[in-house]
């Protein structure tokens, strides 16, 4: 029951987004526009893009796995371990 409560949420916030961002853009192009084109104006910018995406795409992953497969242990960071009380 909480799974299929859990895809009805997201379904339901997936289907808003996608409502509202396509208001936005029929209503306000001129808001949305500079967002849509692909060069970056600054290229210090888009050097900090390239650094930094594949460090915050790992890091997510990483989070992910040790919690998935409990790599580090006894640190006292996981809030569902019952034997830390």
């Amino acid at each position: 029951m909480a799974v299929l409560a859990g895809l009805a949420f997201a379904g339901l916030m997936a289907g808003f987004w996608t409502y509202f961002s396509a208001d936005l853009v029929e209503h306000i192009p001129e808001l949305v526009e500079p967002g849509l084109r692909r060069e970056e104006a600054d290229p210090q910018q888009k050097s900090f893009q390239k650094v930094f995406g594949p460090i915050t795409i790992a890091a997510f992953a990483l989070t992910g796995l040790d919690f998935r497969f409990e790599m580090v242990r006894g640190t006292g960071s996981d809030p569902f371990q019952s034997d830390s009380c």
